[in-house]
């Protein structure tokens, strides 16, 4: 009787061991409030996506509520845990449409090979691979695509990091016109905080007037400069670094919509915000 009650506590041991070994080898995956569980063993089957990476996944885990937490698409992601459950099987849900796909399979870095599956599927045509010219503005030229701006195409090339900003493009025909030299367009070469200086430009913008707005990032301002002007104009920030509804700490990137709101990622604030026309705060 003894022998038999001892093996009746062994199997409960083992069974118990088992599943704390399953539960361990178990993750909890939140995608914008829509939980998913899987085994940790099929996604690192997987180990250059960025679910299937020990390390680079492990910047999304919550401590609190041990999980794993995405704010992306829920509809696509079925389709991406099904990819993994099935050994590499991948289809675009009906319902979501191709290019939100296609950004959620970037996002997770499935790789070229589940990009090329969809492409299949979608009857999607490859791009043709073009060689890019030596010449670096040149080069990041023919790396610009068309603007949603029409006929107007006005490209910048931003790159300097001395508070330059050169033209590459300006045009009003529907091509490019590539030129060996860039043109200084606003800037003067030289870092600094005066109205005619910039200092580490980040992101910019263009609007039809082809007037530029630039993230004037270690003066935390945006700057205006319009075309053909000596000098810039600050319309946002320009108060020094701070959290102050007038102020930005290292914006590093601007958008103008057609009202001339202008839209900003104040980086190190941690925040976007909206500055309205002449405005001497943001919101």
């Amino acid at each position: 009787m003894r022998d038999l009650s001892h093996q009746k506590i062994v199997k409960a041991e083992r069974r118990k061991s088992s599943l704390n070994i399953s539960r361990q080898n178990r993750i909890v995956i939140n995608i914008s409030g829509i939980r998913f569980e899987t085994f940790k063993s099929t996604l690192e089957a997987y180990p250059n996506t960025l679910l299937g990476n020990v390390k680079r996944r492990k910047y999304y885990y919550d401590n609190i509520l041990n999980e794993y937490f995405f704010d992306r698409h829920r509809g696509c992601f079925e389709a991406i845990l099904y990819y993994y459950q099935s050994k590499g099987r991948l289809r675009r849900p009906n319902l979501v449409p191709l290019d939100t796909f296609l950004e959620e399979i970037i996002f997770f870095d499935l790789g070229q090979d589940a990009l090329a599956q969809v492409r299949k599927d979608e009857n999607l045509k490859e791009v043709e691979k073009t060689q890019l010219p030596r010449n670096r503005c040149r080069r990041y030229g023919d790396m610009v695509p068309i603007t949603a701006l029409g006929r107007l195409t006005a490209v910048l090339c931003a790159l300097t990091g001395v508070g330059t900003i050169g033209m590459l493009v300006s045009v009003l025909v529907d091509r490019y016109q590539r030129i060996d030299e860039g043109i200084i367009v606003a800037g003067t070469g030289v870092g600094g905080s005066a109205a005619n200086q910039l200092s580490r430009s980040r992101g910019f913008v263009i609007d039809q007037r082809e007037t530029i707005y630039i993230a004037d990032l270690w003066n935390s301002r945006i700057k205006k400069w319009k075309k053909g002007a000596s000098e810039g104009i600050t319309v946002a920030g320009g108060n020094g670094q701070g959290l102050a509804a007038n102020q930005m700490n290292s914006p590093w990137n601007v958008e103008v919509d057609p009202y001339g709101n202008i839209y900003i990622a104040d980086t190190d604030n941690i925040r976007v915000m909206k500055w309205v026309p002449a405005a001497t705060e943001g919101m």
